[in-house]
């Protein structure tokens, strides 16, 4: 007489199997959020760009990444502007915050060539080496007034210049002689367009208020 186990049995015990399975990875994978939690950018802030994640500084994955520099996981991430011998990487908001990414791979968020001077060093190394940098055509620029670094506010164009009303605010300004000096400044304000060939970066000054632009062509 056949004694062995019918089909119906054993496909019974392989789902319990692949339950317990199941249950002891999901297990696994809770206290391992709970160890490592998601790093997220509500909790940490910017002195010099107060809205990384409005700017497109900080991008979102639904799916958790790992951070190049501490290792742990992440859904909003930072991957350039980095100036770097190392390629492709990404940071979480907390190795970008603590300066770690930069000591960790010799980088900076913003080229030391490419920004107005200040009088303190502590504030030109918080804005290289703890604040996230931006993604201009060419070449980024960071903006300096009352002897410190300004507030990245994103990219404009001429339409928001003249929405906030501020269009002669940035014409009056030492960068266009500077580095424009062949060209008028209204002229050039008035191709600006976001998104646009020519477009423009807006800053403002964290002491006096006053803004002003970097520019920028495709």
């Amino acid at each position: 007489m056949y004694s062995g186990k019918t089909k119906l049995e054993k496909d019974g015990k392989m789902k319990k199997i692949f339950a317990v399975a199941l249950a002891l990875i999901l297990c696994s994978a809770a206290v391992y959020a709970e160890e490592h939690p998601a790093c997220w950018i509500r909790n940490y802030t910017y002195e010099y760009h107060p809205d990384p994640v409005r700017t497109g500084a900080f991008k979102h994955s639904e799916d958790l990444l790992i951070c190049d520099c501490c290792g742990e996981s992440t859904h909003e991430y930072y991957d350039e502007p980095f100036y770097s011998a190392y390629d492709e990487l990404r940071f979480c908001p907390a190795c970008v915050k603590s300066g770690a990414a930069c000591e960790k791979y010799d980088g900076s968020f913003q080229d030391i060539a490419s920004l107005d001077s200040v009088s303190d060093d502590a504030k030109t190394a918080e804005l290289l080496y703890r604040t996230p940098g931006y993604e201009a055509f060419q070449q980024e620029y960071w903006r300096a007034h009352c002897d410190d670094y300004c507030a990245y506010l994103g990219a404009v164009g001429y339409a928001d210049l003249l929405d906030m009303g501020i269009v002669d605010e940035v014409v009056d300004d030492v960068i266009w002689e500077r580095y424009f000096s062949q060209y008028d400044p209204k002229e050039i304000i008035l191709l600006l367009e976001k998104g646009g060939q020519t477009q423009g970066y807006l800053f403002q000054c964290l002491h006096c208020g006053k803004y002003l632009l970097w520019v920028d062509a495709d």
